[in-house]
């Protein structure tokens, strides 16, 4: 990840888009943003095929990919489903959709239907209590609502996804 953000940040400096003329990113300006350890080689043991992790992440549910990781007794697959565990259940089922919908639409597509997850995500709990665990108090104990992946609807899911009618994105 750490050398996709550099090489991404880079780029960017060697090819500034409109309005980020004098902005600067570099390593250095990532730095703050990644893991005190730099960039990870891992062990053996932690580092997996590409091929292993798509089979460990290939699914049509979180819940389906949760249960292959818990089946998995390598290292890797217990650390994702420590991490997975501890994330918002709502965003884990929103990401997911937002991954298989991304897949095939245009970049117009793709931020319209951000645009709706932004406004659907700042309507809700999750996010603010995010921000309260991690920033404000810092004892990385967010009380996510729902609580678990099972109470977090499939109809609540589409909603997130649904038309703002004349509020959405105009491009």
């Amino acid at each position: 990840m750490w050398v996709g953000l550099q090489s991404a940040a880079e780029f960017w400096h060697r090819n500034p888009g409109p309005g980020t003329q004098g902005a600067s990113v570099n390593a250095d300006t990532l730095a703050p943003l990644m893991p005190a350890s730099g960039p990870r080689t891992g062990s053996c043991e932690e580092t997996r095929s590409t091929e292993q992790v798509k089979k460990l992440f290939e699914g049509n549910s979180v819940e389906e990919i949760l249960e292959k990781l818990q089946k998995d007794q390598s290292a890797f697959a217990q650390k994702q489903v420590e991490t997975l565990l501890k994330m918002s259940p709502t965003s884990l089922k929103l990401t997911f959709k937002q991954m298989q919908m991304g897949a095939s639409l245009s970049l117009q597509e793709v931020l319209v239907m951000e645009y709706r997850l932004t406004q659907a995500c700042m309507k809700g709990h999750d996010f603010y209590e995010g921000v309260r665990a991690v920033i404000i108090d810092k004892d990385q104990s967010p009380k996510w609502k729902p609580a678990t992946l099972a109470e977090v609807s499939e109809q609540f899911v589409e909603e997130c996804f649904a038309s703002l009618g004349d509020k959405d994105l105009k491009l």
